[in-house]
């Protein structure tokens, strides 16, 4: 049978583990996609700092201009905390639904 876990559960794992909750839910293909984002934010602001920054110049590499976005503390902060925030909201409303 189809194993239906609490909404509370999926929504505080998927705020513990970016995903997990659509795991727990049984949609994988909604963890991967929402892990995805939470790692492409993250490589894009790790690219974008300062340090990287420098090493990839001093090695002749220049990143495209757009990805200075990535650099903004409105990106920096929001991005992440926005996939987080609809991630938890999407593994409690698909919990609550009992769909996978």
């Amino acid at each position: 049978g189809v194993v239906r876990i609490h909404p509370a559960v999926a929504g505080v794992a998927s705020g513990i583990i970016p995903g997990l909750g659509q795991l727990l839910n049984g949609d994988r293909v909604r963890a991967v996609i929402l892990l995805s984002g939470i790692w492409l934010a993250a490589a894009s602001w790790v690219l974008a700092s300062p340090w990287a920054t420098a090493l990839l110049t001093a090695q002749k590499l220049v990143l495209p201009d757009w990805l200075a976005i990535a650099a903004s503390p409105a990106f920096r902060w929001t991005m992440p905390a926005v996939l987080w925030t609809l991630g938890i909201y999407d593994a409690v409303t698909r919990a609550e639904k009992g769909q996978s």
